[in-house]
């Protein structure tokens, strides 16, 4: 059996790549970030009725957290959605919060109406202020969209 000659003599092992100390403090903000993320996430999932949710989200708007990272709401509110899917309770909650909240109205409402039956997205979605033209036209909006 013939051997090969190398021209080197040493290997990938041989080197280690250590972090400088700003990677090691990003990654360490990185993980606190991530532990409050996590944390607020769990709170907006154990709402269990629309004033809860209404309330999360308002203490979320109003957190230095949010102030800070400016992770959008909608991130959470999926989150919401996705923890039970098939939950009855969860769907009627997030169709009675969209139209509360202006910052997610439309912005959640088409993807919804992919996830869900859109009958049943139609059929749930109510628009809460104006006149009567204004809450028709809000629907017929919708039924373009589903």
């Amino acid at each position: 059996m013939k051997k090969c000659k190398s021209f080197i003599d040493y290997t990938i092992d041989d080197f280690k790549a250590t972090p400088s100390i700003d990677d090691e403090e990003r990654y360490i903000e990185g993980e606190v970030r991530k532990e409050q993320v996590i944390e607020w996430v769990n709170r907006f999932v154990q709402s269990s009725s629309l004033v809860e949710l209404q309330m999360t989200a308002f203490i979320y708007k109003e957190s230095d957290f949010y102030k800070e990272h400016k992770i959008n709401i909608d991130f959470f509110i999926w989150q919401y959605i996705f923890f039970d899917i098939n939950d009855k309770k969860r769907f009627n909650i997030i169709m009675q919060y969209i139209p509360t909240d202006f910052s997610v109205n439309f912005r959640l409402l088409h993807p919804i109406c992919h996830l869900y039956d859109a009958n049943e997205v139609l059929a749930s979605y109510t628009y809460p202020y104006g006149t009567k033209q204004t809450r028709d036209k809000h629907k017929r909006e919708l039924k373009k969209i589903c």
